[in-house]
C-alpha cells in the first residue's frame, strides 16, 4: 500500500464489497472502525478512500498523516486504502471532484458505500457527503468514461457518529472495539487516555440502544430490505 500517491495510481486496484469514503484520515477509524473490522472478519473486502491528508484538521505534516493512515489500515483489516490529496479544510463539491470520485468508484466497484452524514460542524464532512452521493450516481452512467465500465453501488449509508441524530441501525462492535481504539491510536493523539474515554463513551451510548456493550450508528435515506446481506448490518 503506497499512500504517497493518489489512489488512482495504486496498482493493483481490487474490487471491494464495502468502501468508506470520508474527508480525513482518522474519520473512518472513529465513525466506522469497528464495522470495518467486523465486515473483514465476515470475509468482505473493505476499503477506505480519504479525500484529504487531514494535515490541517489534525495539525500534522502530510507525510506523518499518510504514515499514520497506513499504520491504521492494519488493525482495521483493510483490503485497500487510498487518498485523493484534496486540500484539507477546502473540500468542495466541484465537477472535477465528482468526476474523480466517480472514477474511483468505477475502478473499485464497491457494493456498498458509507459516507459522512449530510450535516456537520466541519465543512469538509457535508461537502464530502454531497460529492460522494452524486459521484455514486455519476459512476453508474454508461457513457461517463470509455476507460472503465459503469458501476453504481447498491446502497449508500451515512456514518452518523458526528451528528446528534437517531440512527437507522446500529452495528454491534463489542468484539471489535479494542481494535478500533488501536486504529485511532495510530494517529498519536497527545492524550491517549482522553481519546479512549471519548471512544468508549460514544460506543457505549450507541451500544446501549441495541442491548450491546459497544455500537456504531448509521443512517439510511432509503428503507432497508430485510434478508439482504448488505442490509443486515
Amino acid at each position: 500500500m503506497n499512500l504517497n500517491l493518489p489512489s488512482n495510481y495504486q496498482d493493483p486496484v481490487p474490487h471491494l464489497d464495502f468502501l468508506v469514503l470520508c474527508a480525513h484520515p482518522g474519520d473512518a477509524e472513529q465513525t466506522t472502525g469497528g464495522t470495518l473490522i467486523k465486515l473483514a472478519e465476515l470475509g468482505y473486502r473493505t476499503g477506505v478512500l480519504d479525500l484529504t491528508p487531514g494535515d490541517v484538521t489534525r495539525a500534522q505534516k502530510t507525510e506523518a498523516m499518510f504514515a499514520h493512515a497506513t499504520a491504521a489500515a492494519a488493525p482495521l483489516l483493510l483490503t485497500w486504502r487510498g487518498n485523493l490529496h484534496y486540500p484539507d479544510g477546502r473540500v468542495e463539491n466541484s465537477l472535477p471532484g465528482r468526476m474523480t470520485v466517480a472514477g474511483e468508484i468505477r475502478r473499485l466497484r464497491p457494493r456498498l458505500v458509507i459516507v459522512p452524514y449530510w450535516q456537520g460542524q466541519h465543512p469538509d464532512h457535508p461537502a464530502t457527503c454531497e460529492m460522494a452521493e452524486q459521484a455514486c450516481e455519476l459512476a453508474g452512467l454508461q457513457g461517463l468514461d470509455a476507460e472503465t465500465p459503469a458501476h453504481r453501488p447498491e446502497r449508500i449509508y451515512h456514518a452518523s457518529l458526528y451528528a446528534a441524530v437517531a440512527p437507522t441501525f446500529v452495528v454491534d462492535i463489542t468484539a471489535q472495539f479494542e481494535r478500533k481504539v488501536a486504529s485511532m491510536a495510530c494517529y498519536r493523539a497527545p492524550d491517549q487516555a482522553a481519546l479512549r474515554d471519548r471512544l468508549h463513551c460514544q460506543a457505549r451510548f450507541y451500544g446501549d440502544m441495541i442491548g450491546a456493550r459497544y455500537g456504531e450508528p448509521f443512517v439510511s435515506r432509503s428503507p432497508l430490505r430485510i434478508g439482504d446481506p448488505l442490509g443486515a448490518l
